[in-house]
């Protein structure tokens, strides 16, 4: 292979709004990703505030309705990224409008989700504007960032193994503004 794209193999058109009339005006999908098994796809809709779940035919390519088709968060918190812990039990999605992070079980067999908790990636007293947007784990999988644009800040988190639950740790200035995205350092 040359690493060149080939041409697409799938397409879908999502249908729907939310409560946010300047954000979500109509479907918004903002990212795709697939489980680490490669069986299940899963897209953040901003516009919806739907995570969309697939099963994935990777032999055609296609994305096949999951037997769950999507999964409903608080309107308004308009979903933008996620990340996956390392065993493929729990799902993590930052939620760009509303600035919080939602943790989902995921049933690995077929691939449904669950939501457990959301939290804030702000701290208590902040009072200005700001929109989450980017997510990671560290490489040990013990923690989660998240990128505050505003607050300009990445928000941290301790993952519990045992239930896939988020204790708040603390915030990192970003020492510039408005991180877009960010990377963790694999050593």
């Amino acid at each position: 292979r040359d690493g060149g794209l080939g041409e697409s193999t799938d397409t879908k058109q999502y249908q729907g709004s939310s409560v946010n009339r300047e954000r979500q005006e109509g479907p918004h999908a903002h990212c795709i990703m697939l489980d680490p098994t490669n069986r299940f796809a899963y897209s953040c809709d901003l516009g919806t505030d739907r995570i969309m779940i697939f099963r994935f035919d990777a032999r055609n390519g296609k994305l096949l309705p999951g037997e769950q088709p999507w999964v409903q968060v608080k309107p308004g918190s308009g979903p933008r990224h996620l990340a996956f812990d390392h065993s493929g039990r729990y799902v993590f999605v930052l939620n760009e409008l509303h600035s919080t992070v939602t943790v989902f079980r995921r049933d690995p067999e077929h691939g449904n989700l669950q939501e457990l908790q959301t939290l804030t990636t702000l701290p208590r007293d902040f009072t200005g504007t700001n929109t989450g947007a980017d997510i990671h784990l560290s490489p040990d999988g013990r923690f989660v960032y998240c990128s505050n644009r505003g607050h300009d800040s990445i928000a941290i988190f301790r993952i519990d193994p045992r239930n896939g639950a988020l204790t708040a740790l603390g915030h990192e200035s970003t020492r510039g503004l408005t991180p877009r995205n960010f990377a963790i350092d694999p050593t």
